[in-house]
């Protein structure tokens, strides 16, 4: 990248961040993987001793329940809202028609609103790992019958969180295609929710892992299943499919004509 189009990158990731001040998005990034954490925290203080084996690690069936919660519902449902706030403001404000208008190449356009958006989600990625690791700490201290003082977690958390993040990346690029391309916000969020309930319906076929919003499932099932290895078979096809898309994506929108 030369420096000409790094110095367009940082301008407009600098006005894009200033957009989202006023909004939703910042806040939801960080209070919708809290909510999980939140109320899987409340299961475990009143019923951990009716959850947990005695003598059994529970840092594994903690961090087991926050991943596979996050992975099958919150993750498709928090992109497609997301991303659909961000663009969304954009399409009721005619905003696409004055940034095509700016005298930046029009990949620009699509490249900030990208990267600030994945700024977030990473956000909220991090936001939901160390939202466990300061849960189970706070479990250990509050119900030290529990045992969440005799364990450390936080190499396996990390990795787990990490590779939810990456099998998630289909999603979130698919998502926010939709929510560029085309104004309504309820088509958008509507297909991530439809999406999403073709996941859950056909979970058991056998072919399940092939299609995108299982990903981040089979991605979160590493933990549970202690792999060794850092990227499972989805987060290579989440990777690889997000890429390609990325690039349809970023040619259609320099061609994009904006009435």
């Amino acid at each position: 990248m030369t420096t000409t189009a790094i110095l367009y990158v940082r301008r407009g990731l600098s006005a894009e961040a200033l957009k989202i001040k006023h909004t939703w998005a910042l806040r939801l990034a960080m209070l919708a993987p809290l909510s999980v954490v939140g109320m899987t925290f409340l299961v475990f203080f009143f019923k951990g001793h009716l959850i947990l084996k005695p003598g059994s690690d529970p840092w594994f069936a903690w961090a087991g329940n926050n991943f596979m919660a996050t992975a099958q519902l919150l993750v498709p449902l928090f992109l497609a809202l997301l991303t659909a706030l961000v663009n969304g403001t954009e399409h009721q404000s005619g905003g696409w028609k004055q940034l095509y208008a700016l005298p930046v190449p029009r990949w620009s356009v699509f490249l900030n609103k990208y990267l600030l958006l994945l700024a977030l989600v990473s956000l909220a990625y991090v936001t939901f790992g160390l939202g466990m690791l300061g849960g189970g700490y706070l479990l250990g201290w509050l119900r030290p019958d529990l045992g969440f003082q005799n364990y450390y977690h936080v190499q396996s958390i990390s990795l787990g969180a990490f590779r939810i993040f990456v099998g998630s990346l289909f999603i979130f690029t698919l998502q926010f295609c939709l929510s560029f391309r085309f104004r309504s916000i309820g088509m958008s969020i509507g297909l991530g929710i439809l999406f999403t309930l073709a996941f859950l319906i056909g979970s058991r076929w056998e072919h399940i892992g092939y299609y995108p919003y299982s990903w981040p499932t089979f991605s979160a099932i590493a933990f549970q299943a202690k792999s060794a290895t850092w990227f499972v078979p989805q987060m290579w096809y989440s990777l690889g499919s997000s890429g390609l898309l990325f690039l349809v994506g970023l040619w259609d929108s320099c061609r994009r004509e904006i009435l």
